[in-house]
């Protein structure tokens, strides 16, 4: 069950953009967080507040997840990359055509991020197929080394979960 709760209304100006173009519920993506501990909830919270690039227009919360409306796609998938570095986990990057622009022509899209944290963390000891492995790193791909042999091998993380 997460407690956290998203709320950063600095003033107006934050709310309605710069110039006042775009509509507080204005977003350009959603941040989806899946199974994840509330350091990272918090630890996300700090970092849009902290930089101050994408707005948050709204927040859902889903059994296992949180899920984060953002005005800035681009901020969204540094912070997803941030995320699977710092934390480990697996990392989604997917759009979807929202619209055409009528002046320019060009599509619109809008962008998802999941990140959807692993249960286990680089060092830690599992045990795939009755023998006993040392993660050596935490990805999309997960680097594992047998501690008896010190056979390595390369996994998706679907596998192992």
């Amino acid at each position: 069950m997460f407690f956290i709760i998203f709320i950063y209304i600095a003033d107006d100006k934050m709310l309605m953009g710069e110039k006042g173009e775009k509509p507080a519920d204005y977003f350009e993506g959603v941040l989806q967080l899946r199974d994840v501990t509330d350091e990272v909830l918090n630890w996300v919270h700090q970092e849009i507040i902290r930089a101050g690039r994408a707005r948050i227009a709204k927040v859902q919360e889903f059994k296992n997840g949180i899920d984060i409306y953002l005005s800035a796609q681009h901020y969204m998938q540094a912070i997803g990359k941030q995320l699977q570095q710092r934390f480990g986990g697996v990392l989604k990057v997917t759009n979807r055509l929202f619209t055409r622009n009528s002046l320019t022509s060009r599509d619109v899209y809008r962008m998802t991020v999941l990140f959807r944290q692993l249960p286990f963390k680089t060092g830690d000891i599992i045990t795939h197929h009755g023998e006993k492995w040392k993660i050596t790193g935490v990805g999309n791909q997960i680097n594992i080394q047998n501690t008896t042999s010190g056979e390595k091998k390369r996994l998706p993380a679907d596998k192992l979960v």
